[in-house]
């Protein structure tokens, strides 16, 4: 009995954050009312500054523990720089993970190193590959929400930013 509750709470926990993974950002109005110029306006790099665009957190299922956040750093210094930990009040632990393919199995895996932004260069944090984890919500996040992150760096300031929670599938 003890292992049919074990493997049933597992299959709930692998449910969720399956969800979470793969639902899309939706498009903000700017993008929708100005197309593909929008897009490539927002993602024009700050020289000299780290630039947050595209942040979104997933809702959660109600019973959820686990959740997602995706989001896009643009690196506009002369230096490589690392996402080395993001920090929030909403989850008991927040993880880095990238989602590989093991052999026809996709796995999260935790990137304790975090992620490398090189100068110049972007970090995209999307469904199915590198994203935030939130593990042990304290409570679902609910669609029309909104979460503070603190983005943490090697060799830059963190990054204190404000994420809308979105219907999964946008």
């Amino acid at each position: 009995m003890r292992l049919v509750a074990i493997l049933s709470i597992t299959c709930v926990l692998c449910v969720a954050f399956m969800a979470g993974c793969v639902a899309a950002q939706k498009p903000t109005k700017e993008m929708e009312a100005h197309g593909d110029m929008a897009m490539e306006k927002s993602l024009d790099i700050v020289p000299g500054e780290l630039t947050i665009v595209h942040a979104v957190a997933n809702e959660s299922p109600p019973m959820a523990e686990t959740g997602a956040a995706y989001l896009t750093i643009l690196n506009g210094t002369d230096s490589d720089v690392s996402l080395l930990a993001v920090e929030a009040d909403v989850a008991r632990a927040i993880e880095l993970h990238e989602t590989i393919d093991d052999g026809g199995i996709m796995r999260m895996v935790p990137q304790l190193d975090g992620f490398e932004i090189p100068a110049g260069q972007s970090l995209v944090l999307e469904p199915g590959g590198r994203h935030v984890m939130f593990v042990g919500l304290h409570e679902p996040l609910k669609a029309g929400e909104e979460i503070e992150l603190t983005l943490r760096f090697q060799d830059a300031e963190p990054i204190a930013i404000t994420v809308p929670v979105v219907r999964i599938g946008g």
